[in-house]
């Protein structure tokens, strides 16, 4: 071991047993804002992730579909789409079909989503939503299967194997300001958790035949959702495919909601302010390494005089700085972690997420390797430019000035 780092952690421990309360404030208010920071990113990031995850299960990296007009031959689509972008990996064909559902009084307006049964399975993530029933469609006369989500059977209070009947509007030829009413009975084979507040409210899943039947779609159907390898590369195949179809067909991928934007300028916003604690507690740090400088005169004389450089001596105090600040971050990230669980317990127990506010009706804490790298590196850097300071004050005393305390 060096011997400056053998000084810095001697005097580092002498200094425990002389430290005022400020001192331990000071250095609880580092833990306290390295946890903060990491319980902040954490929420954040599995705020983030859970949403992604919630649109992509549901509806696939992209969306494709023809504005005003229905598309045939999903195959021939396919092969367009994939010679345009040849990093697609799957498409799965769907319609989406606005209704109105009614049952024992109640009314609200729906989206029925009808899929490609088969490759929906294959490619898309809402089988392993299902919380209760089986993903299946069966038709029988009490009525054609559907999937719900968990915040629709709840409204409704609905259970696997209730029947309730959707109404949809559609135009009288007659007279264009009037509309018919078309009734179909649905049958819940199962309830998903679609992981969304507006998917698990209003969202009906079904064959893809089934809605084209109740639709009156015949075999047409409106667009594809489309699987590509890597995820964050959507917008701009998204951006290509949308620049390759022209004007007349529409391109959404899974970024297109408002609340990724909001995030992204939200998350460093919050870093920096929650930063301001670390930065805090560092010049709180700062001024007790100075004062621990001032009442070591006569030691850093002693040691000036036995031929110590200003150099080692700044490597003494860089030291207290570097233990302090990585001592900080463990604890506080260990910390952190504590507050993650106690976080997770509470949404679980107590449902402190509101999917009507937050959109979300739970977020999955995710701790990044990169967020994590970020409090560590600005937290040592914080903690190391408050040694400054004190090490330039106790390189700077000269022997006899030291000496002079003794």
């Amino acid at each position: 071991m060096s011997s400056w780092l053998w000084f810095s952690l001697r005097i580092l421990k002498s200094g425990q047993k002389k430290a005022g309360i400020a001192s331990w404030f000071s250095f609880v208010g580092l833990i306290l804002g390295v946890a903060s920071m990491t319980v902040a990113m954490a929420v954040v990031s599995g705020f983030e992730t859970t949403l992604k995850n919630a649109i992509i299960d549901v509806r696939g990296h992209l969306i494709v579909f023809k504005q005003g007009k229905s598309i045939e031959k999903p195959s021939q689509f396919e092969s367009k789409l994939k010679s345009i972008v040849p990093e697609i990996t799957a498409t799965v064909p769907f319609v989406m079909v606005e209704a109105v559902a009614a049952h024992k009084g109640r009314i609200q307006g729906v989206m029925i989503q009808g899929v490609d049964t088969k490759k929906a399975v294959e490619h898309l993530g809402i089988r392993k939503r299902l919380v209760e029933g089986s993903f299946s469609f069966p038709r029988s006369d009490e009525g054609m299967g559907v999937i719900v989500g968990k915040g629709f059977a709840r409204t409704f209070n609905l259970k696997v194997g209730d029947v309730f009947r959707l109404v949809l509007p559609t135009a009288n030829e007659l007279n264009p300001v009037d509309f018919k009413r078309k009734m179909g009975k649905f049958l819940v084979s199962g309830i998903v958790d679609l992981g969304k507040h507006q998917y698990n409210e209003r969202y009906l899943i079904t064959d893809l035949k089934i809605a084209q039947e109740f639709a009156m779609l015949g075999d047409r159907y409106l667009g594809l959702m489309v699987k590509i390898k890597e995820s964050e590369k959507a917008r701009a195949y998204g951006l290509r495919l949308a620049a390759e179809l022209g004007a007349r067909y529409w391109v959404q991928d899974w970024e297109d909601d408002n609340l990724f934007e909001a995030i992204k300028i939200e998350k460093p916003i919050l870093f920096v302010v929650l930063l301001i604690i670390v930065i805090v507690a560092a010049l709180n740090i700062s001024s007790t390494l100075f004062i621990n400088v001032v009442q070591r005169y006569s030691d850093i004389g002693i040691l000036k005089a036995m031929g110590a450089s200003p150099r080692w001596i700044c490597k003494v105090f860089y030291a207290q700085g570097g233990l302090i600040g990585l001592i900080g971050n463990i604890l506080g990230f260990l910390l952190g972690l504590v507050f993650c669980g106690i976080f997770a317990l509470l949404q679980k127990s107590l449902g402190v997420i509101d999917g009507s506010v937050y959109n979300v009706d739970g977020i999955s804490i995710q701790i990044r390797i990169f967020d994590t790298f970020c409090i560590f590196f600005f937290t040592m850097m914080i903690c190391f430019l408050s040694t400054l300071a004190p090490a330039w004050r106790g390189a700077k005393l000269s022997p006899v000035e030291g000496l002079r305390y003794e």
